[in-house]
């Protein structure tokens, strides 16, 4: 592989892994139950979201043994395969996937990628036509997160003098396990719009807002554009995703600078 092709490859990969992460606030994906994940459930989410899957004897690209065995589907005519292995338990899941959510795994004969979902793993594998990859990840990505996890929502809402400020939380979270075995898993998307109420919102430059929402933890976030400007409306969007978010009873202190001028709101859950 050229260095050219090499580097077209990593943003690739960065694209994608972003297009996975955060998403789009999807809520029309059909959705399984709270238990654990079968096989067929897997298979039928899959397909209702357009992906036509036909069984095949491909062999996985994890070549480390887990204790669960992948059946393998083609997706397409395009060389792209997936991979689902169904695992008796969070744990055992755990044990051989431990990513959070999703995963990027580089090889020589190129990557594939890990979407996870409760005692479940699905290894998407694509083929030479890397111009279908972003399609599919997004496909698998959004059904994952929207048809196979068990999604909580939560909207946080404030506003000042100056500014009004909204996020929206989705998020899933599981614990099992008792005592020192127990365990927990969670991750979250938060979508963020900032609206300026003053007077002419493009001649504000220079915006940008930090926020925190847990006391222990003392830890912040910062948003903001800078040397730029809002939109016509005076609006901001923005998301972040991780396993770190506000869950609903907690309480976000939000402080606004902007052109020499600062402003605190408070941000409290309007859903429960």
């Amino acid at each position: 592989m050229t260095a050219k092709k090499k580097f077209l490859l990593v943003k690739l990969l960065l694209l994608l892994l972003l297009t996975i992460i955060y998403g789009c606030a999807k809520e029309d994906i059909g959705t399984v139950g709270s238990d654990l994940l079968s096989k067929a459930e897997i298979i039928a989410c899959l397909e209702e979201e357009g992906l036509q899957l036909q069984k095949t004897r491909a062999a996985s690209p994890l070549k480390e043994k887990v204790a669960a065995k992948p059946a393998a589907f083609r997706v397409s005519d395009k060389g792209e395969t997936l991979f689902i292995y169904v695992f008796d338990s969070f744990t055992d899941r755990k044990d051989a996937f431990p990513a959070i959510y999703t995963d990027i795994v580089s090889e020589d004969k190129g990557p594939y990628f890990i979407f996870i979902a409760k005692n479940a793993s699905i290894i998407y594998e694509p083929g030479d036509d890397h111009s279908v990859i972003l399609k599919t990840c997004s496909k698998i990505g959004e059904t994952v997160f929207h048809g196979m996890h068990d999604i909580n929502q939560v909207t946080f809402k404030g506003q000042g003098d100056y500014w009004a400020a909204e996020i929206k939380v989705l998020y899933y979270e599981y614990e099992w396990g008792e005592g020192e075995e127990q365990q927990q898993e969670s991750y979250g998307r938060e979508y963020f719009q900032a609206k300026y109420l003053g007077e002419n919102p493009t001649e504000v430059t220079d915006f940008y807002f930090t926020y925190s929402f847990d006391e222990e933890e003392s830890r912040t976030r910062t948003k903001g554009i800078y040397g730029s400007r809002l939109d016509e409306n005076g609006t901001y969007t923005d998301f972040e995703a991780g396993s770190y978010f506000p869950r609903e009873d907690d309480i976000i202190n939000m402080t606004f600078e902007w052109d020499g001028k600062e402003e605190i709101i408070e941000l409290k859950a309007i859903t429960k």
